[in-house]
């Protein structure tokens, strides 16, 4: 149950953190900025 709990739970916290939706897991630094660099555009 955790396996898919916890990712859920991250992804929902950058969300409410900073306005990004992170739908695939592993959560790199890179791929955190991507998702930053597409929204400021």
């Amino acid at each position: 149950m955790s396996a898919t709990t916890v990712p859920a739970a991250i992804s929902n916290a950058i969300f409410d953190a900073v306005g990004i939706r992170m739908r695939t897991v592993p959560f790199t630094d890179k791929r955190v900025l991507e998702a930053l660099n597409k929204k400021s555009s």
